[in-house]
């Protein structure tokens, strides 16, 4: 009977481990794609910095109090309800960012070691989690609701990139970023006449758009495609543009708009764990 509930209680946390980052992520998606009413202002100071003077104050019962910083960096935000009390962002002097190209660089690829061990460790996870439920559920589980699920997710998020395109060129690394260790190439930008992150913005969106709706039919037999291979691009894809993300740490680059600000640095250590989760779901579909 105690094996019996520990195996439940075993079954329950890899539930919530599995699903919560996905229903968090297809919620905040459809946030970013409801906000097409929204009034985007550019601040000066540089795409680092770039953020909107939230519209959200105009129209809401609870508005905000923004403070920015001398190269237009987001310092403190205050939401006048309640308690008053501020989200405070950190010291600059603490960031990633102000330390050393060396240590940059050992630091961002620390972090990219971590989130591949953490995927790794989320798989053999997953795996236990198959061999303890009754022979043919996870396959069930797996092969019916992810498909559907992640794909879902994936097409809100790529048209998030084109209406609210502000708040994804925020957080694209520049040229250089991490001491040089970050120098993807734009290929055709200018002949497009796009800048740097629009253009990075752009195809990542168009990818995730597509890809989410190339698993949905793969998954579900709506077309004569392997599934195991639209997964396994979209894991590609979401190892791509995990350098947004890592880079969203390092510098405290924002969104901006009414999307939530991070803790840090805790939010973003969460949010590695998220992305564990999700590398570790692609892998299960693809190399079932």
């Amino acid at each position: 009977m105690i094996s019996r509930r520990v195996n439940i209680l075993y079954l329950v946390f890899i539930f919530i481990l599995c699903t919560l980052p996905a229903v968090q992520g297809f919620g905040r998606s459809i946030s970013r794609v409801l906000q097409l009413d929204e009034r985007r202002c550019g601040l000066a100071g540089g795409r680092r910095g770039r953020a909107w003077a939230g519209s959200w104050a105009s129209r809401s019962a609870s508005p905000t109090t923004t403070t920015y910083s001398d190269d237009g960096r987001i310092t403190r935000i205050t939401r006048l309800s309640g308690s008053n009390l501020p989200v405070e962002r950190p010291d600059p002097s603490v960031l990633v960012s102000a330390k050393s190209d060396f240590q940059q660089q050992v630091i961002v690829l620390s972090i990219c070691a971590a989130i591949l061990g953490g995927t790794a460790v989320f798989v053999y996870l997953l795996s236990g989690l198959e061999g303890l439920l009754p022979s043919g559920w996870y396959a069930t589980w797996r092969d019916f609701s992810w498909p559907g699920g992640l794909g879902l997710i994936f097409v809100a998020a790529g048209v998030s990139h084109f209406t609210v395109k502000e708040a994804f060129c925020a957080i694209v690394p520049p040229k250089g970023t991490w001491g040089g260790l970050w120098n993807v190439p734009a290929p055709g930008a200018e002949v497009l006449g796009l800048e740097y992150d629009e253009y990075h913005t752009f195809w990542t969106g168009l990818a995730e758009f597509f890809g989410g709706l190339l698993l949905i039919s793969s998954g579900y037999s709506l077309i004569d495609f392997d599934v195991e291979i639209a997964s396994g691009l979209l894991g590609l894809l979401v190892l791509a543009v995990t350098p947004a993300n890592i880079y969203m740490f390092t510098h405290d680059a924002v969104m901006g708009g009414d999307i939530p600000l991070i803790p840090y640095p805790w939010g973003h250590c969460f949010r590695g764990v998220a992305q564990m989760v999700l590398l570790s779901l692609f892998w299960e579909l693809t190399f079932q």
